[in-house]
């Protein structure tokens, strides 16, 4: 059975934005940024199965099937030759395209994206935030509360990270990494009661892997939202602006 996807395109640019969302997020949270840029791009985001409109899914939630499901619907649309953004677990599912698909990307932007070496997060002495943000725990209580896609997205992380792991190269195209502000998210791990302590471990190991992401292109650099926590798109709005509209040209 052909997949039914929920998207919507906006502008008429001559370069594409193919926007992959994070475990959860509405694109509705994206319209003032692709209001912003409609004028100098045209802007392609879609919900994945599971979500909104879209079809239920009939395959694992993995980011190789996300990146499979996603190319059959750009190819299906002609869209081809694009700059791909990612945030959060989205910013995971692009690195798997990415390197899938390396002759379909133009450019890549990371939004504060989940690292395929995410389990370094929780090898740190983190006993609180290790029980209280663990992957198999969001797994487990979104699939208690019938959040049945998020659950799969959590439950696959692991064996999505190896497969992406597996993949020798990733495309040495610009590559702009965007980072949060560490400070800014460590405050807000505390005032949900998190040690002071384990939240700055975190947030250093988190920085450390963005660096890490920024180098899978020799064309990479690292840009941090300074005053942003994860959802830099909300946050700090302005900075992902920016970095989109540097690669319009290219």
């Amino acid at each position: 059975m052909k997949n039914k996807f929920e998207y919507k395109i906006f502008g008429n640019g001559f370069n594409t934005l193919v926007i992959e969302l994070g475990i959860g997020c509405s694109w509705n949270d994206w319209l003032n940024v692709i209001d912003e840029l409609k004028d100098d791009f045209t802007i392609f985001i879609y919900r994945r199965l599971g979500y909104g409109n879209s079809c239920k899914p009939q395959s694992e939630r993995t980011t190789r099937n996300i990146a499979m499901e996603l190319h059959s619907l750009l190819v299906e649309l002609n869209i081809n030759n694009f700059i791909m953004v990612g945030h959060s677990f989205g910013g995971l599912c692009t690195i798997q395209f990415a390197k899938m698909y390396k002759e379909m990307i133009k450019a890549v932007v990371l939004v504060d994206s989940t690292s395929f070496n995410w389990k370094k997060l929780y090898e740190l002495n983190n006993p609180v935030m290790n029980e209280a943000i663990s992957i198999d725990k969001m797994a487990e209580e979104n699939f208690k509360n019938g959040k049945i896609t998020i659950g799969n997205e959590f439950k696959y992380f692991e064996a999505s990270a190896n497969d992406i792991k597996s993949i020798d190269e990733f495309p040495n195209v610009p590559l702009t990494v965007i980072a949060r502000d560490k400070d800014i998210s460590a405050n807000a791990f505390v005032k949900y009661d998190m040690p002071r302590d384990e939240a700055n471990r975190y947030e250093d190991v988190w920085r450390e892997l963005q660096i890490e992401l920024s180098n899978l292109s020799t064309r990479g650099k690292l840009v941090i939202a300074e005053g942003s926590d994860h959802e830099v798109y909300l946050d700090k709005p302005e900075v992902l602006i920016r970095c989109l509209t540097e690669l319009k040209d290219i």
